[in-house]
């Protein structure tokens, strides 16, 4: 499978990253399209903070103005786009190389 590359609008209420696969209610986890991932690479357009559930997204990890996170690349244990949140006003772009 190809790298894959989304990009989110985010706002000031907690979206989940998997909201970008377009399957089921937003916030929901759709296992089908719940691709696990080596490595992410998530940038953003404005200031947002990057957390592992709607409660802790505001006060997670910084992603300032045009920075990025990088996360992996991992040979074990994959990243789910449902296992992160984001919040703040922003467009995030996100880089997923598979399994």
């Amino acid at each position: 499978m190809p790298a894959a590359s989304y990009q989110l609008t985010s706002t000031a209420t907690p979206k989940r990253l998997s909201d970008v696969y377009g399957v089921g209610a937003l916030g929901s986890v759709d296992a089908a399209s719940d691709v696990p991932y080596r490595q992410l690479i998530i940038q953003a357009s404005a200031a947002v903070t990057l957390g592992d559930s709607s409660a802790h997204a505001a006060t997670g990890l910084p992603i300032g103005v045009a920075g990025s996170i990088v996360l992996g690349p991992f040979d074990t244990g994959p990243l789910k786009l449902s296992e992160f949140w984001v919040v703040g006003a922003a467009t995030v772009s996100i880089l997923g190389i598979p399994f």
